[in-house]
């Protein structure tokens, strides 16, 4: 039989099962042959791990914040009031408009970033997407390491997918924007979800970072985290993840 699968859910909601391999969709019970994206229910019942992203998730993000902040005012001043529209229609329109330009601005996100696992694990990638490969490439190679690509994992209580971490203990997370690299600093979420990610893949001590990929100005830069803020990260993490279990009642 078959099996086709809905777009791909978002990462904040993915779950894993207990050997570490995703468990993004479930089969779709009422429409044989397809598959439906998890839910909490679902991780009830077959005793599925919350992924790192929708823990952190539980947490205000200063930074996520002030972008969506920003789309609506762009919004605001780029749209036109018509005659007779009332204070609710127009304000109702900017948020529309807002809401599209940031989905926009997501999957162009996670299309080059597509191109970028792509391409660092020697697969196939769009000419379109080459110079961004080679960004992200100009940062990764003088640290002359042997990558491993999106290792999935899970804990007793988490799981996740890390984007590229080395057995000789490196753990790097790749994030789109279109932020002059020059001003890219690391948030607590960084923080949480490097310190995360490395003791799910059992390297407590490796080194993390993130690394950044304007896909405006086509710049790229590679911010190591301090081993301070990795340890306050994950304190916050478990936090949350008290705070998750308490809430779900997982």
């Amino acid at each position: 039989m078959t099996i086709t699968l809905p777009a791909l859910a978002k990462e904040s909601g993915h779950f894993y099962y207990r050997d570490g391999s995703p468990a993004y969709f479930v089969e779709n019970k009422s429409k044989p042959g397809q598959m439906r994206p998890t839910t909490l229910r679902d991780c009830r019942k077959l005793g599925l791990k919350p992924s790192v992203t929708l823990i952190i998730g539980e947490s205000n993000k200063p930074g996520l914040v002030n972008w969506k902040m920003n789309q609506v005012l762009l919004s605001a001043l780029t749209l036109t009031r018509t005659d007779g529209e009332t204070d609710e229609a127009f304000m109702q329109r900017i948020r529309q408009d807002a809401a599209e330009q940031a989905k926009k601005a997501a999957e162009r996100g996670t299309q080059i970033h597509g191109w970028i696992e792509q391409g660092l694990s020697g697969g196939y990638v769009p000419d379109e997407g080459v110079e961004f490969v080679e960004l992200a490439w100009k940062e990764l190679k003088p640290l002359k390491q042997e990558w491993s690509h999106e290792k999935s994992f899970a804990t007793e209580r988490y799981g996740g997918k890390v984007d590229l971490h080395s057995t000789a203990g490196i753990v790097i997370d790749i994030k789109t924007n279109e932020k002059p690299v020059a001003d890219a600093t690391l948030w607590d979420d960084h923080a949480m979800q490097l310190a995360a990610y490395r003791f799910g893949l059992d390297m407590p001590n490796a080194d993390c970072g993130i690394l950044f990929v304007n896909h405006k100005g086509m710049e790229s830069r590679l911010v190591m985290a301090e081993e301070k803020h990795l340890r306050r990260g994950m304190m916050m993490f478990n936090a949350l993840l008290d705070y998750y279990y308490a809430k779900t009642g997982l």
